[in-house]
């Protein structure tokens, strides 16, 4: 590890993401969790949370990073690396910052290769791709508003029982495996 007195870069740049983003985010989960009935060990509570909060969540985050890699930095004539513009512009540019273009071309087939191995979109997935179906059709179904942090347990609670009933039923009519995808 390096020093803390060392480390005043990367602590600059995550420390704003923790204050502003990741203690809102603990926040605004925590906040109507018990009142929205939310049961930690139901599977389709989570399944439905998930449905709700990742896309919002991850929205936020993308916010953040544009935001953060679109703000200028000020003019520093003592800085080693580029000042007076935004980070994205110094990437884009780094010719101009005395920097040297270190993109790596990537064959197409190496990365299928990559894929072949990988256990592919149940490894990055949070829900059974069935499951997210029944969600959206019950979102849409329902008319409800646009999702926000400040209703999406409003919105989980409308959604909560007719979205366990139709996993049930889902479940009674198809062989999966203990966590909800079809079984191989």
């Amino acid at each position: 590890f390096v020093k803390s007195t060392r480390n005043i870069v990367i602590e600059c740049s995550w420390r704003p993401l923790v204050k502003k983003l990741i203690r809102n985010v603990q926040n605004w989960w925590a906040d109507g969790r018990l009142e929205a009935g939310f049961i930690d060990g139901d599977r389709t509570h989570k399944w439905l949370a998930d449905w709700l909060w990742v896309p919002l969540i991850q929205k936020e985050v993308n916010n953040y990073v544009d935001q953060f890699n679109d703000h200028v930095v000020r003019k520093q004539m003592e800085k080693v690396g580029p000042s007076n513009c935004s980070p994205n512009y110094a990437f884009d540019h780094p010719g101009e910052y005395g920097g040297v273009n270190n993109y790596i071309p990537l064959d197409v087939n190496v990365i299928d290769s990559l894929r072949e191995g990988h256990a592919g979109e149940r490894a990055v997935r949070f829900f059974p791709p069935w499951a997210e179906q029944i969600a959206a059709g019950l979102f849409q179904s329902a008319g409800l508003p646009q999702v926000t942090v400040d209703n999406a347990w409003t919105t989980f609670v409308a959604m909560r029982n007719t979205f366990v009933a139709e996993v049930a039923d889902f479940e009674a009519l198809h062989k999966l495996d203990g966590d909800g995808w079809p079984a191989v």
